[in-house]
């Protein structure tokens, strides 16, 4: 399985703003997350919103080791 998160941005509508709370100006950060199966076929897909004045998002990638050569030259 395969999954994809896009992370987007935008102004909250009236009730998101009444509902989170927030002051005027605040945007909300938007997580939707796509799952693929092994046959491409998308089994999955989450929004989630959260107050960017008090959300702090981390990201870890994970890295395999290039080897004696890397897949770029200068």
């Amino acid at each position: 399985m395969v999954m994809g998160d896009q992370v987007t941005a935008r102004m909250p509508t009236t009730v998101e703003a009444q509902a989170w709370d927030l002051p005027d100006g605040v945007p909300l950060l938007l997580c939707r997350r796509i799952s693929v199966d092994a046959g491409n076929r998308t089994v999955e897909i989450s929004d989630a919103t959260y107050p960017a004045d008090r959300t702090e998002l981390r990201f870890i990638t994970p890295l395999e080791p290039w080897g004696e050569d890397p897949p770029f030259k200068e």
